[in-house]
């Protein structure tokens, strides 16, 4: 029997025998008998007769006999019906129907009973449906153009299939073949720093990686589609990318997908959310950085209750942290979150957010978290509370309290010097608490706090301008103890909180981070000055403060030494001494600005990132190398210039360092105010570069509007230590979404809302990332992607 291209039934016979049949009537008449013509449907019979198809027991007797077929009862479960585009490993790209056991039901039987394909007016495919109900796969024209099915039997009585199921393979299948169909490419995307680009733009200044290149150890280098056209242990190589410089940046954004794993949650924009890195566990995971509150762009609390958001760089990304597992009655002065009659935790902005110690034994066993302090509720109204997250197991009986405590009931002095916001502030777990005159002192957790706002307009603060708060949780019941660092008139450097002489005094928008070194100090960096009694005091600053954080005595021993104190009557106590940092006169600086962002970056050097100067809101990026002794020099760095994906021009955000991102140190910005509004983004800034497989992948949906229950699958493969994390392109978000990291090689993954990835140009584009990557002092010979195969499915109806 003839067949078409797309594997239907040539209708030759269902043109020339009733051609044929008619000429015989009309010149001899009747004395031809029909009946002995043979047949395989009733089209190929003569006007008033059908193609007898026999029954189930006599199948095989097709000849035209008079009178119509026998009409049918049919019946079909579309969710069994497939019609599937993949391609194929000649380099073609075919498109099948085909459905499953018991997909058809048919009374009396399945004799002359067919599925039907049609494209505008003309069926273009058929194929038998078997006994058990089932249709073998045959071969359509290309799903680009609608199409629509039918079962019907030999009677011409037919149903619609509808709702059937719907599926588009997009894989490198056949790319190795000269002139295949394959619409899929790739590209190496190497780059010489962490910058990421938008994929059409980058796509026009790459070059697509060739069919084939050498194989040796199972590895085609460079890439090439020999490597990834199907999974067969025969990997295709990326080029390892140039060496990064040390002065050059890049930012890389950090977004997850919706997976089936995780949900892709990310919090609301805001600004004067209080984010520190700081541990959490939730559901198993842990997350090493906590963000609690903030305001929108209308300035209202961005939470309607108490949330705490938890945030892990390592593809697992946000999630919200339970803020009460318990409803029995607590024995504590202060109760969990949510027990009536206890002063509540409100959602806050512009708190500041502090380090305890984990555990501390007896009784009670406190499992702390961190605190928050100060800050402003929905009315704007301050306060000088300090509550603490983190839970209370009672050892006697098991019974577990979680949730939020309100130091300032429980504790004496656990308070802030007055109402406060809008503080700068450094989590710090090395705060030197004294014990005895002659004992070592405790190394506390905790935090440093300066300036903020104060609740008399013009006023200024500077009796509380620096506080600390040390959580002593780890070897007593835990307290928490407010103190002031400026308090004792003896310190040499007293008077350098005067705001109305010109010292560090009453500010806002002041940056202030923790050293990388664990010496026990902190930087502070600009922000506006007010209350001055000479005006050119007053505005934007740009000096940079190094506070220590010594026990000492008091008096002072000679030379300011620590304890044991040698003065009759001395005490003891906990002091941060600050010292104006010297800067080379030759060396440029930052212009004074206001809500800049201030941490550790590479070791033993300070970032400074963005921030308002006078001239607006910032997007520059400077480094001062603090290993050796003053005076110190800043230099800006570089960063890639547009179309460059980065966070843009920005205040008021948490900027976070000391911490490795795959092989390097990286600095984390989150959120703040950009001209356009608050933002709750995550990026990454750092000085490596990456090697990156970029891919282009047609799903080839004309109506992808009318797709409805539709996921998506990716599976590919990749060596243990070279496995590369896969990203899709979020084109409304502008950003590239972490999909999932290889697991032993291979990696599996199914994205939540595929079509909100589908661009306007018909393209799913995916970008695979090196896990190792190369720095200014190691060039990483293995900062390559190593990739076999990737197949992404499309599924829906």
């Amino acid at each position: 029997m003839n067949t078409t291209l797309f594997g239907g039934k040539l209708p030759m016979r269902a043109t020339v025998l009733p051609l044929l049949a008619a000429v015989l009537f009309i010149t001899l008449g009747c004395s031809v008998d029909a009946t002995k013509f043979t047949c395989t449907s009733s089209e190929e019979c003569p006007t008033g007769y059908h193609c007898d198809m026999g029954t189930a027991a006599t199948a095989g007797t097709f000849k035209c006999a008079s009178g119509a077929a026998q009409r049918k009862t049919l019946a079909v479960d579309a969710n069994k019906v497939l019609l599937a585009t993949r391609p194929g490993a000649d380099g073609t790209v075919r498109t099948t129907i085909s459905a499953g056991l018991g997909a058809v039901t048919s009374t009396p039987d399945f004799v002359g009973v067919r599925l039907v394909a049609k494209q505008g007016n003309t069926d273009v495919a058929e194929s038998k449906v078997l006994a058990d109900g089932s249709v073998l796969g045959v071969q359509v024209p290309s799903a680009l153009v609608q199409s629509f099915f039918r079962i019907e039997d030999d009677s011409g009585h037919s149903i619609p299939v509808t709702g059937f199921r719907q599926q588009v393979v997009m894989s490198f299948q056949g790319k190795d073949v000269p002139g295949n169909a394959n619409p899929i490419a790739a590209y190496d995307a190497a780059t010489a720093t962490d910058s990421l680009f938008s994929p059409v733009g980058w796509i026009g200044t790459l070059t697509e990686v060739a069919q084939s290149s050498p194989v040796t150890n199972n590895m085609a280098s460079p890439a090439a589609y020999n490597g990834l056209a199907s999974f067969d242990g025969v990997s295709s190589n990326t080029a390892v990318p140039a060496q990064p410089t040390p002065t050059v940046l890049g930012w890389e954004q950090l977004a997850n997908a919706p997976t089936a794993v995780f949900t892709g949650l990310e919090p609301s924009p805001r600004s004067g959310a209080a984010i520190a890195q700081l541990s959490v566990t939730v559901s198993g995971n842990n997350y090493q950085y906590i963000a609690y509150g903030g305001v929108d762009g209308a300035g209202a609390l961005a939470d309607s209750s108490p949330t705490i958001y938890a945030f892990n760089p390592n593809g697992i990304g946000w999630t919200t942290v339970p803020t009460n597992v318990s409803t029995s009655s607590s024995p504590y002065p202060t109760r969990f979150y949510g027990s009536a009659g206890v002063d509540n935790p409100v959602t806050r902005a512009n708190a500041a957010m502090g380090a305890t110690f984990a555990y501390s034994p007896g009784v009670t066993n406190f499992v702390y978290n961190f605190f928050i302090a100060g800050g402003s509720d929905a009315s704007g109204t301050m306060t000088s509370k300090v509550y603490a997250y983190g839970d209370r197991i009672t050892t006697t009986n098991g019974n577990k309290f979680s949730g939020w405590w309100d130091e300032s009931v429980e504790f004496a002095g656990a308070h802030l010097a007055q109402p406060n916001a809008n503080m700068a502030y450094a989590p710090l777990f090395n705060i030197p608490v004294p014990q005895t005159a002659s004992a070592s002192p405790f190394q506390y957790a905790g935090m440093v706090l300066v300036g903020g706002r104060s609740n008399t307009a013009g006023a200024v603060n500077d009796a509380s301008g620096c506080q600390y708060i040390t959580s002593t949780s780890y070897q007593a019941p835990p307290s928490f103890q407010v103190s002031n660092c400026t308090s004792d008139p003896s310190l040499v450097n007293a008077n350098q909180w005067l705001t109305a002489t010109g010292g560090i005094g009453f500010r806002t928008g002041m940056a202030l981070a923790p050293t990388d070194n664990g010496e026990g100090a902190v930087y502070l960096f600009g922000g506006n000055r007010s209350g001055a009694t000479s005006p050119t005091l007053n505005g934007l600053q740009n000096d940079l403060w190094k506070g220590t954080i010594s026990v000492v005595c008091n008096p002072i021993n000679a030379g300011n030494g620590p304890p044991p104190c040698t003065t009759a009557g001395a005490t003891i106590s906990t002091q941060i001494s600050w010292t104006l940092v010297s800067i080379a006169g030759a060396s440029p600086k930052p212009s004074p600005r206001s809500g800049a962002m201030l941490a550790s970056g590479d070791f033993r050097k300070m970032v400074l990132y963005g921030g308002t100067d006078a001239t607006g809101i910032r997007q520059d990026v400077w480094e001062l190398d603090i290993s050796g002794s003053p005076p110190f020099n800043w230099r800006q760095l570089s960063l890639d210039a547009a179309p460059a994906l980065a966070p843009g021009a920005r205040s008021d955000g948490v900027l976070l360092g000391s911490t490795f991102f795959d092989s390097n140190y990286a600095t984390f910005l989150f959120g703040g105010a950009a001209a356009t509004g608050p933002v709750s983004d995550v990026w990454v800034l750092s000085k490596q570069s990456a090697g990156r497989l970029l891919v282009k992948a047609p799903a080839g949906l004309s109506a992808p509007d009318l797709a409805t229950n539709m996921t998506m699958s990716l599976r590919w493969m990749g060596t243990y230590y070279l496995g590369a994390p896969a990203y899709i392109w979020n084109g409304p978000g502008h950003r590239w979404d972490f999909v999932s990291n290889p697991v032993v090689g291979a990696a599996f993954a199914s994205v939540s809302r595929p079509l909100s990835y589908l661009q306007p140009d018909g393209n799913f584009y995916f970008l695979f990332n090196s896990r190792n990557r190369s720095t200014p002092t190691y060039n990483n010979t293995q900062n390559l992607v190593s990739l076999d195969g990737l197949e992404v499915t499309l599924d829906f109806q």
